[in-house]
């Protein structure tokens, strides 16, 4: 199921804040916008959850978590290397 609109439910602040908690709990990390993009049935699209925060940033921050910077990369121990190709790991 793609995100949109779902009939006689409306993401609110509070829905929201727990689909961004149950995606950290799920990948053990907060979504990047590239990443939402590919919501499921329990995800708000990327443009509710900026209209109802007004921006991607104070989502994450409303959930509690403390957002990157534009253009920041992730963080680096996130990414692993093959111990015997040296090729990096999917994440």
């Amino acid at each position: 199921m793609r995100a949109g609109p779902r009939k006689g439910f409306t993401w609110n602040r509070t829905s929201i804040i727990y689909a961004i908690d149950l995606w950290h709990r799920r990948h053990l990390k907060t979504p990047t916008v590239a990443e939402w993009e590919s919501a499921g049935p329990d995800h708000p699209c990327r443009q509710t959850v900026q209209r109802v925060f007004g921006s991607w940033s104070a989502a994450m921050r409303a959930a509690g978590f403390r957002p990157r910077g534009r253009g920041v990369p992730r963080d680096p121990w996130q990414r692993k290397r093959c111990a015997q190709t040296g090729r990096w790991l999917e994440s």
